[in-house]
């Protein structure tokens, strides 16, 4: 019993931490991290001024503007919109090249104007309407939507021509869509 006694006298034992300063470290982190997080939310100060930032608008001549001269066209020649087919979807095993040809051929003139789209300069690009079509509510989306449409088949072409052993036609195609945007 001495034996133990003894062992039990040389064993340091090390207070243990107060409950006291391990809840006062806590609320103190935690004051900390919700100032971190919520503060910059409840930060308010006026934005600075930068009207002298925007872009202001030019007018291009429309034999210049090759964009204005392609919203002409859509305006003439309505691009239908296509519907994503399983027999099109860009997963390998399920896309089939007949039904993307078909795809492809019914778009061909539209093609054609995308890709004189891409050639012409692009710092001469203007909206047909003017500076009106720069602001929110405007109709975009009769221009975007044919344009989003001819991007999505130039990506079903490029792949048939990838298919058919023509890489470096599909690699332009691919610049071409990149040109535009």
């Amino acid at each position: 019993m001495d034996r133990e006694m003894k062992m039990m006298e040389e064993v340091e034992i090390k207070p243990r931490r107060s409950r006291r300063a391990t809840i006062a470290f806590f609320s103190v982190a935690g004051a900390l991290l919700l100032l971190c997080v919520i503060g910059p939310y409840c930060y308010d100060c006026a934005p600075p001024d930068d009207h002298d930032l925007l872009p202001v608008w030019t007018q291009v001549p429309l034999a210049e503007n090759g964009l204005g001269q392609f919203q002409g066209w859509l305006e003439t020649h309505p691009v239908p919109d296509y519907k994503r087919e399983k027999d099109l979807s860009f997963i390998e095993g399920e896309w089939k090249i007949e039904a993307a040809r078909k795809l492809v051929s019914g778009y061909t003139d539209a093609l054609e104007r995308f890709a004189d789209l891409s050639k012409t300069d692009i710092k001469k690009w203007r909206w047909k309407e003017g500076e009106a079509m720069t602001h929110t509510g405007s109709k975009f989306s009769e221009y975007l939507t044919p344009i989003q449409t001819l991007t999505n088949v130039a990506k079903h072409r490029a792949r048939i021509l990838l298919a058919e052993g023509n890489p470096e036609e599909a690699a332009a195609l691919g610049f071409q869509v990149m040109r535009i945007g």
